[in-house]
């Protein structure tokens, strides 16, 4: 199955001022990702996100430390949903910037 990084869903999905760091953000805010940016299992389930699972090694004074790093990465499905979440939270920023200049 193919999918992409958080990164490349922020250059694809070209809003301004909302990259990777914000998309994490939002999914975790929508209880989609964990503290640890990895997606629940109902969500993998559904097809919407995949983990990858990376092994690396850091050289240390003590020799070599195995380590993992587990990578969300997102499926077409999931582009999708991301688009939603974000117009939506885009809709309701301008929304709220709306109300705030008609009070003035």
């Amino acid at each position: 199955m193919r999918t992409i990084s958080m990164k490349d869903i922020a250059t694809y999905l070209a809003i301004p001022d909302f990259g990777r760091n914000k998309i994490f953000r939002l999914l975790r805010s929508a209880k989609i990702l964990d503290s640890r940016n990895i997606p629940y299992k109902e969500y993998v389930d559904k097809g919407l996100f995949v983990v990858i699972k990376q092994d690396y090694e850091i050289i240390s004074s003590q020799g070599p430390i195995k380590n993992v790093y587990f990578k969300t990465t997102v499926t077409p499905e999931g582009i999708e949903v991301i688009r939603e979440l974000v117009d939506k939270n885009m809709g309701m920023g301008n929304e709220k910037q709306q109300a705030g200049g008609q009070k003035g």
